[in-house]
C-alpha cells in the first residue's frame, strides 16, 4: 500500500506501533519523528493468533519483482539506539517487556534466493530491548 504524502527521508526516526483493538481489528500507526508526521489505519486480520512482534527491514517489491538491496549502510531499532522509548517491546499474554526477555526471540538474517547474505542482524543488548541490521550485499 502505498501512503501519499508521507515521505521517508534517509536518517528519519520512523515509529511504528500496532494495537490490537478487539475482534479481529488492529490499529497501524506509523510516525516520522522528525518530520512530525503521522499516518494511521485501522484493519482487520481473520486468525491471528495474537503472539509475537516483530521488527522489520524488508527488500521492496517492485512490480512483483524484487528490488536490489539499498546500501542503507545501518539501521537502528529499540531505544538504546533511537531514543524512542518502548520501541521493540511486545505485549504477550499480558505481560509487556522488551522483546529479548521473551525466550522465544528469533534472530533473521536477510538472505538472496541462492544463500547470499544481503543485512545481518547484531544482538541484542543487554537489556533485550536494541539491535541494528547491517547492510552486507545488494543481492544483485
Amino acid at each position: 500500500m502505498e501512503i501519499s504524502r508521507f515521505t521517508v527521508r534517509p536518517g528519519d526516526v520512523i515509529y511504528v506501533n500496532v494495537t490490537y483493538i478487539g475482534g479481529n481489528s488492529f490499529q497501524v500507526t506509523i510516525k516520522d519523528l522528525t518530520r512530525n508526521e503521522a499516518y494511521t489505519v485501522t484493519g482487520s486480520v481473520s486468525g491471528a493468533l495474537l503472539s509475537s512482534a516483530e521488527c522489520i527491514l524488508e527488500r521492496p517489491t517492485v512490480n512483483g519483482q524484487l528490488t536490489a538491496l539499498a546500501n542503507f549502510g545501518t539501521a537502528y531499532f529499540g531505544q538504546d539506539y533511537t531514543d524512542v522509548m518502548g520501541t521493540c517491546y511486545a505485549t504477550v499474554s499480558g505481560s509487556t517487556a522488551a522483546f529479548g526477555t521473551f525466550s522465544s526471540t528469533v534472530e533473521i538474517v536477510m538472505t538472496a534466493y541462492n544463500g547470499k547474505i544481503l543485512a545481518q542482524p547484531s544482538s541484542l543488548t543487554s537489556d533485550g530491548s536494541s539491535f541494528t541490521v547491517t547492510y552486507v550485499s545488494s543481492g544483485k
